[in-house]
């Protein structure tokens, strides 16, 4: 099984910067592995827009085949997630390829 590919997000997942995460995120969908892990630990916020974003991106990766898991996430950041239904999305990290945003 190939490492899945992970993604660092740096910026608040937040209305404010979905218009600018879309695409970065849009262009790691067809990146190789089985899951793509998303790290969490650089984004200091979430809002409604930014979780309806990563469920988007989700169903997105559910429709190649692919998983999304969420790591390293601060853990107000990851309460927010948790508290919006997202505790599905998060899972032990494992060595990954990187790909920039």
């Amino acid at each position: 099984m190939p490492d899945p590919t992970r993604l660092i997000l740096e910026k608040p997942l937040t209305v404010r910067w979905v218009a600018e995460l879309k695409p970065v995120l849009h262009a790691a969908l067809d990146q190789g592995g089985d899951r793509l892990v998303l790290g969490l630990a650089a984004v200091p916020q979430i809002d409604g827009a930014g979780y309806q974003l990563l469920r988007a991106f989700q169903r997105a990766l559910a429709a190649r085949g692919k998983a999304l898991l969420l790591e390293d996430a601060d853990p107000k950041v990851a309460a927010r997630i948790r508290l919006a239904g997202g505790s599905d999305l998060f899972e032990a990290g494992a060595p990954a390829k990187v790909i920039s945003n």
